[in-house]
This record gives C-alpha cells, sequence and structure tokens, in this order.
C-alpha cells in the first residue's frame, strides 16, 4: 500500500514538472543540455498535454 501511495505522489509531482517545460520550451531551448529532455516531451502524445496542465494545476491549488 505504501508503494501506491509513492507511486501516486511521485506521479502527482511529475505534473508540475511536464506542464513547466512546454510553457517555458522557448527559454529552454536555447540551453543544450535540455534538448534530451525536451526531445522525451516531443514523444509525449500532444493529447496528454491538457490532462497535464489540468492535473499540474489541481497539484498547485494543494488539491493533491
Amino acid at each position: 500500500m505504501a508503494e501506491t501511495k509513492l507511486l501516486s505522489t511521485a506521479q502527482m509531482i511529475n505534473f508540475p514538472y511536464w506542464d513547466f517545460l512546454p510553457r517555458h520550451r522557448d527559454t529552454l531551448q536555447s540551453i543544450g543540455r535540455m534538448s534530451f529532455i525536451l526531445a522525451n516531451l516531443d514523444k509525449r502524445p500532444p493529447a496528454e498535454l491538457p490532462t497535464i496542465r489540468q492535473k499540474a494545476a489541481e497539484w498547485h491549488l494543494g488539491s493533491h
């Protein structure tokens, strides 16, 4: 059970991270070491982004 809670918490913390990247892509792409991370972002299905944004907003509002 603790493992499930940890996984759930880890997933919730990842939403703000993956939401941050596309919002700041213009700035981040000029930083060479970010190219790998942005390439991973590009591998995500575009249909996931609205859900990621919603979950990140919920996390920021304290709904976690």
